[in-house]
């Protein structure tokens, strides 16, 4: 993808699986919005988060049918990502979290939205429904 200041982005499907296509979606996006050189930035990726949601769907609508479900049930999707990476994350010792401080933070975050119950990002998803029949 190439985003509005001309600079392109990758898609990293590795983790893709024979699953539910929502649960690539939620990969992809949780991976490229999250890991970042400072993840405390993630609610300002908003207005990049929908444009990588309607673009993502954009190119599953060229192969499969969208319904409205795969519009708005991405977050859930998310949310199994955060609690697979928690349980990643507590298996870490505390020599790998002092060496790389970034997955104490990601630890962090992932715990205060499982216990809080807070959405991963919180984004507009209209234009993904222009996707809808």
């Amino acid at each position: 993808m190439i985003d509005s200041n001309k600079k392109i982005k990758v898609i990293d499907f590795d983790e893709c699986e024979y699953s539910w296509f929502a649960t690539d979606l939620a990969i992809c996006m949780r991976c490229y919005l999250f890991w970042t050189e400072n993840p405390a930035e993630l609610p300002q990726k908003a207005d990049e988060a929908e444009m990588m949601h309607y673009n993502l769907l954009l190119g599953y609508s060229s192969e499969n049918k969208i319904t409205k479900n795969m519009v708005y049930d991405l977050e859930k999707y998310i949310k199994i990502r955060d609690f697979i990476e928690l349980s990643q994350q507590c298996s870490l010792d505390s020599e790998t979290l002092n060496k790389y401080p970034i997955e104490k933070i990601l630890f962090e975050m992932n715990l205060d939205r499982i216990l809080h119950d807070k959405p991963f990002l919180i984004f507009n998803t209209s234009k993904a429904e222009k996707l809808l029949p």
